[in-house]
């Protein structure tokens, strides 16, 4: 029985792991999103408070990815 949750356990860490790389993927496709934004005219200023909010949370995610990874 012990075994059960922990294999159980160790699917939902490994699910989660595949979750926040995909959403690390994200993030970092979203950041040449914002390249082309300010390449046809949306204002540095723009650009450059939605790309460090950005970098923030790719950031941020790097983090809790990593954690997940040692709990493996």
């Amino acid at each position: 029985m012990t075994s059960n949750i922990a294999a159980t356990q160790l699917s939902d860490q490994l699910l989660s792991l595949k979750i926040m790389l995909g959403k690390l993927r994200t993030l970092m496709f979203n950041l040449k999103d914002l390249n082309e934004l300010e390449e046809i005219g949306l204002s540095y200023d723009d650009v450059h408070i939605m790309r460090s909010t950005l970098l923030a949370k790719i950031h941020q995610t790097k983090l809790y990815t990593l954690a997940l990874i040692r709990s493996l």
